[in-house]
């Protein structure tokens, strides 16, 4: 359920980061598009909820038990988890 959510967190990124506006929370025309700012506002937050989506998949999915360890997964799914939630 958990990566199901983050993912659906991490569509309206790429897709804002792609140029398309739907959805945007107020006005998309008025965002610098040339800038930094799209690139770290939405493709590296959207990547990071795919990473965090991964990530807490791993904890319970059969293939994440061939990691090394619970804590190498577990350890970046806190740090991403706190990092969305700021």
């Amino acid at each position: 359920m958990a990566a199901v959510a983050v993912l659906g967190y991490a569509a309206p990124h790429f897709r804002w980061g792609a140029g398309i506006g739907a959805a945007f929370p107020g006005d998309f025309a008025g965002v610098p598009h040339c800038t930094r700012e799209p690139a770290i506002g939405y493709w590296v937050r959207g990547g990071a909820a795919v990473l965090s989506a991964v990530l807490s998949l791993a904890l319970v999915r059969p293939w994440g038990h061939r990691l090394p360890g619970r804590l190498p997964a577990a350890v970046p799914a806190a740090i991403a988890s706190v990092g969305m939630t700021l």
